[in-house]
């Protein structure tokens, strides 16, 4: 796909597909690249994905993955490009360690996941229209 081989799919949410990706130009790397699904692309998911990418765009902090680049396929299907993280996904790391989900979990204090959910919360203040299940 353009300038990206993708190597397998690391995720996949409601509209999404995360692939692990190597970028063979103009810089060799590997990244994170996530589409909108086949059939998916209507013109409110593609919307909501165009605002993910950007709230993304907008978070500056070291435990959250950086976007890189957008833009779309051949076919027009949307895509942005990310730092690729290598480790546990969050939700099996909460579930294993038996974290609830609620705001004042304090587990989460440890380890900085509270800066991370802060600094989230403030790009997204920034752009309110952003749903959190996305």
């Amino acid at each position: 796909m353009g300038p990206y081989e993708l190597l397998r799919v690391i995720g996949e949410g409601g509209f999404g597909v995360v692939f692990e990706a190597e970028q063979v130009q103009p810089i060799a790397r590997r990244v994170a690249l996530k589409i909108v699904k086949l059939g998916m692309d209507t013109r409110q998911v593609v919307a909501r994905f165009e605002q993910e990418r950007q709230a993304l765009a907008l978070m500056d902090h070291p435990h959250i993955a950086r976007a890189l680049d957008a833009g779309s396929t051949e076919t027009g299907r949307p895509h942005f490009l990310m730092d690729l993280v290598q480790g546990q996904p969050i939700s099996e790391f909460c579930d294993a360690q038996r974290l609830s989900n609620e705001p004042s979990a304090a587990p989460l204090s440890r380890g900085g996941g509270l800066s991370r959910i802060s600094a989230a919360r403030r790009a997204l203040q920034r752009h309110p229209s952003v749903l959190a299940s996305g």
